[in-house]
């Protein structure tokens, strides 16, 4: 018998084990040994020149390069935006609609484990979808796309809800000088518009 209480031993203390190595993973400290995060975000983002801010959507992959620093790609989208274009007697107007492809480093100071400030930079390429009045088009403005290099840098922070959730919220602010296909008696009216912005947003995270 006695065989047999030994392997009944074995087994009980294997389930013990087991037991002690699933509660430890379950209570894990937030913010331990992610290899980065995916998901999804949404801001609200206003041009410097436009007249009023509107929505942004996005998703997001981000790869933990090091123990503080890590590097997000996301694809996104922006809402329309408006330009108004004063002109003699008138005062026409512009939309414009952003799709941001994006790559941005940060490095994270953390604070206590499951909260970490970070410093943001990074790039990408916007395409912008121009579509002018009826008054701008009269004049030989005509809708078109353009594909534009531009600068971001920002800062934000990240929370940890359990050890497979996080959410962040993060300010930029993006510098674009895209060259619109325009001749010189349409650049005269409609001037040097300005495309910088500034967005405050707020992502969910599933970290892997």
């Amino acid at each position: 018998m006695k065989p047999k209480r030994d392997h009944s031993k074995r087994l009980v203390a294997g389930a013990l084990l087991l037991g002690t190595l699933t509660a430890s993973t379950a209570l894990a400290e937030p913010g331990e040994h992610h290899g980065g995060d995916y998901g999804v975000h949404l801001a609200y983002t206003k041009s410097s020149g436009a007249e009023d801010g509107n929505y942004l959507v996005g998703g997001h992959l981000e790869l933990a390069l090091a123990p503080m620093l890590g590097l997000q790609g996301a694809v996104e989208y922006r809402s329309e935006e408006s330009y108004a274009v004063p002109l003699a007697g008138s005062t026409e107007s512009l939309t414009v609609r952003t799709i941001p492809l994006t790559l941005t480093g940060r490095v994270y100071l953390p604070v206590v484990q499951s909260f970490s400030p970070f410093l943001a930079a990074g790039a990408g390429w916007y395409n912008l979808v121009h579509d002018y009045s009826a008054g701008l088009e009269a004049l030989g403005a005509k809708d078109e796309t353009i594909t534009t290099f531009g600068w971001h840098a920002g800062l934000g922070a990240k929370y940890y809800l359990s050890p497979v959730l996080s959410i962040a919220g993060e300010g930029r602010y993006t510098f674009l000088d895209p060259n619109r296909n325009l001749d010189g008696s349409v650049r005269d009216d409609i001037g040097e518009l300005d495309y910088d912005s500034a967005y405050v947003g707020l992502g969910l995270n599933l970290e892997f």
